[in-house]
């Protein structure tokens, strides 16, 4: 099909608006409310174009081209009717700096004159000489604004965390609204009041911290003025230079443009479209806090007679490698980061094998479902590929989550899964604790973790029944079906969800579906409900992604795979520790929250100082991943190498090189290293993928290289319970169940909560979670402090009331455990225990008001 516009011939296949394709082809028409990532809206009514043959005129982002149209985009009456409509939102806008004729000499004084309280002018407004309001002004040329101005008068809202609410600079586009709703599907905000009073609000005029808001920062980055503005910055001078690098916290590895001003990182934001749908509120706004923080640790440290003292690189890599040669190899464990590069962790994997001459290795993640994954397909034959694409997702039909809020661990994903439900995917959610998307399922089942055995037992049943009617599986031995789908335990589904238990079933039978399996899954289960689960997906024909995890776990299980390592799990080195096994731990990123107990030799390898330092006899500084280079395999499958955004702090090094140093003072034959690029042409031969990286020139600070994980095809088949294993049940005394909520609120050992007060406020640590009723028993309000006590210890934390959680519940959040001096670890370990039958006992927990 063929459009023309202003003369321009333009060829076009599919569905495309007037105003894409000038875009397209470098035509300008102004527009205010049109966004690439949003639907057509037609509010602004600057983008008015003229259509030969055709009456009036028409907006150019709602009108679909067809064959043949001639559109002429700028006219002596488009523009003066352009010049009203623009004058007429000025009319409601600070616009006197936008027609000063003298506006050209503020700019020597617009960086002291910015950090006023009330933006009142362009040079008061962070957003200045980034306004798309301006840029529309200087195109139509407007001098003087001819109608009645009027200041709305609205207070500055700056009760809610990390930005700031202006609705005088407000121009009502809609951006925010719609990207909320139609993109994050959040629907936090919306207009409210009509005519001359409209204004972007919430419900009721809640807090944003109140609503349900996630503070992904997407409204702030459509806003096209200065109405949203994050606060963190407003105060920093003008960024000199931007760096395109990958944000380092969850497995979404969405690309991130660093903002930066000399060696200090000012801010961060979305560096593309994809980017900016799917960010998080650690990505956006919480990049510049892994650097420029208290906590760094920049010194090496050695422990003599109980004192720590600062010393320098050579005497700390020869104590630290003498302390480790007095332990023979299987008495040493090397504890590892998912947020390591993959270059990081070969180092590592080397200094594990030919250093340290040990099997114990671990990684240090909330979420082991990668590992208990490939470490049972491994024994039994079988092949997951985890590879998926955006588009892959937003077609499927049914969808099950389960093990933890998608919305938090990977709002990226559920962006993704947010598209396919508004296409008619139905939704199903087995969880006991309330979520965001609880309002778009079809069902939701809140249940307990130990009953989630049964709820599977009985959807395997149901498949295997239809199995055994279709005729397509004529073949499968009927003896096989009904072997794999026996269940070994109890059945323990809750009498009022059977029949909702039933009901989803037939939605999950469909002949899309999905299984989204969070780090919640897999506490209480262990391998024994592997084959209800694998067996269940095979039978259904779905796909299972698992979420909820470091921003390189991925990465990680994918090296050990093609190394052919065989990881352990955090309880098995634990359990180690506990028996003597285990004399000496070397750990490259935190322990993880369940940790309770320390070997006799502990050297700590960090960025910063933690609640493990007082236990260290040596304290090695690492470089952040913002500080090098490196590659991540994000959970999708796509490796991500990254060009590094600033020089290390003070002595830290990259792990790599500490890994190198250590390894050649254990065995002089150890291979050192001088660079990233180096290791990965070493990587080359178990990862060909990263053969292309390696060329790629990260000098420019706007290049990352990209590419895709080789995986193998999935290879299923039916497989039988575990002989003698059945899911482990739980017995709980007392009146209160304790759930942990996965959190990814860390970047290693730094809880990010410990470094900004805003995300303190929005996530809450130290708090337990109770519902109302239980909170009414106890005469308990919000922020009230109590102490939680079992037979052996106690804990002191403060109250938060909601009904997200279920009576009867205590809900705790893992992030918790990583904060100083706060033994929720501890507290935690010390309320199970095993039976002498296997089963796991909760002890009595009971709660009492505190100080």
């Amino acid at each position: 099909m063929r459009i023309k516009i202003d003369d321009l011939e333009i060829e076009f296949s599919g569905t495309k608006t007037i105003l894409e394709l000038a875009r397209e082809k470098g035509i300008y028409i102004p527009s205010l409310c049109d966004h690439p990532l949003l639907k057509p809206f037609g509010g602004c009514r600057l983008c008015l174009v003229e259509i030969k043959g055709a009456r009036g005129y028409v907006p150019a982002c709602t009108r679909l081209a067809e064959d043949g149209l001639e559109v002429i985009t700028s006219s002596p009456d488009l523009e003066e009717m352009r010049r009203q409509t623009l004058e007429l939102i000025l009319s409601e806008h600070p616009n006197a700096c936008l027609v000063c004729s003298e506006k050209e000499n503020c700019e020597e004084h617009k960086i002291t004159i910015r950090k006023v309280g009330e933006v009142t002018g362009c040079v008061f407004c962070p957003k200045d000489n980034h306004c798309e309001l301006q840029q529309v002004v200087q195109y139509l040329g407007i001098k003087k604004v001819r109608f009645p101005s009027s200041y709305r008068g609205f207070e500055v809202i700056r009760e809610d965390p990390f930005f700031d609410r202006n609705y005088n600079l407000c121009v009502l586009c809609g951006r925010c609204v719609r990207i909320c709703h139609e993109v994050r599907g959040a629907g936090v905000i919306s207009f409210v009041f009509r005519g001359s009073q409209t204004v972007i609000g919430t419900a009721y005029n809640q807090p944003l911290l109140d609503s349900g808001c996630q503070f992904c920062g997407a409204c702030v980055d459509v806003c096209p003025v200065g109405a949203l503005s994050e606060r963190s910055g407003r105060a920093e001078l003008k960024a000199e230079r931007e760096v395109i690098t990958v944000c380092p916290f969850c497995s979404q590895a969405c690309l991130l443009k660093i903002r930066m001003r000399g060696e200090r990182i000012l801010a961060s934001e979305p560096a593309s479209l994809e980017s900016l749908g799917k960010m998080c509120v650690r990505g956006r706004f919480l990049t510049r806090e892994l650097v420029h923080n208290h906590y760094r640790l920049l010194q090496p440290y050695l422990r003599s007679e109980g004192e720590l003292r600062e010393t320098g690189w050579d005497e700390a890599l020869e104590e630290t490698a003498a302390r480790l040669a007095s332990y023979s190899g299987e008495k040493v464990a090397l504890i590892l980061s998912p947020h390591l590069p993959l270059e990081d962790l070969y180092a590592l994997t080397l200094l594990a094998q030919r250093g340290l001459k040990t099997g114990n290795l671990a990684l240090s993640t909330i979420n082991e479902t990668y590992l208990i994954l490939e470490r049972f397909c491994q024994e039994n034959e079988l092949s997951l590929n985890f590879n998926y694409k955006a588009e892959e997702v937003a077609e499927v039909e049914s969808i099950l989550i389960l093990g933890g809020d998608l919305t938090t661990l990977q709002p990226g994903l559920w962006v993704e899964v947010f598209q396919a439900i508004s296409r008619g995917a139905r939704l199903i959610t087995l969880d006991p604790i309330s979520r965001p998307y609880d309002r778009l399922a079809r069902i939701n089942l809140k249940i307990l973790p130990e009953a989630w055995p049964a709820v599977l037992a009985r959807w395997l049943e149901l498949a295997a029944q239809k199995a055994g009617l279709n005729e397509s599986m004529d073949s499968l031995n009927r003896e096989i079906i009904a072997e794999a789908s026996a269940f070994p335990g109890e059945d323990s589904i809750p009498d009022d969800f059977r029949e909702k238990v039933e009901e989803a079933f037939g939605f999950l039978a469909g002949k899309k579906s999905l299984f989204l399996i969070g780090p919640g899954f897999w506490p209480l289960q262990g391998e024994e409900i592997l084959p209800l689960l694998l067996n269940l997906i095979n039978l259904l024909g779905a796909r299972v992604i698992p979420f909820g995890h470091e921003s390189n776990s991925r990465g990680a299980i994918a090296l050990f795979k093609r190394l052919g390592l065989q990881p352990l799990s955090w309880s098995e080195i634990d359990r180690k520790i506990l028996n003597g096994e285990i004399k000496a731990l070397l750990f490259f990123g935190p322990l993880p929250y369940q940790a309770s107990r320390l070997p006799e030799c502990v050297v700590m390898v960090e960025p910063y100082r933690n609640r493990w330092s007082e236990s260290a006899q040596v304290l090695l500084p690492a470089a952040t991943v913002l500080e090098r280079s490196g590659t991540f395999v994000a959970s999708n499958g796509q490796i991500k190498r990254f060009g590094r955004t600033r020089g290390p702090l003070g002595e830290s090094r990259p792990d790599w090189w500490i890994a190198g140093q250590i390894g050649k003072r254990l065995d002089r034959d150890f291979p050192v290293f001088a660079s990233e690029e180096e290791i990965l042409k070493e990587m080359e031969p178990i990862f060909p993928e990263l053969k292309e990286l390696v060329r790629a020139d990260l000098s420019q600070p706007d290049k990352v290289g990209l590419t895709f994980l080789a995986e193998e095809p999935a290879r299923m088949k039916l497989i039988k319970p575990l002989a003698r294993k059945k899911p482990v049940p739980l017995t709980k005394k007392g009146e209160w169940r304790i759930l942990v909520e996965a959190a990814l609120d860390h970047y290693r050992s730094l809880p990010l909560a410990l470094v900004s007060r805003d995300f303190r406020r929005l996530r809450r640590p130290k708090r337990i979670w109770l519902h109302p009723l239980e909170a009414g028993k106890f005469q308990l309000v919000e922020g009230d402090r109590v102490r939680l006590k079992n037979e052996k210890l106690s804990l002191e934390a403060l109250v938060k009331v909601s009904s997200r959680v279920p009576p009867g519940i205590l809900l705790f959040n893992s992030g918790s455990a990583y904060l100083p001096e706060y033994p929720a670890s501890l507290f935690l370990s010390s309320c199970f225990f095993q039976a002498s039958d296997g089963s796991l006992v909760q002890e009595i927990i009971t709660i009492e008001r505190g100080n």
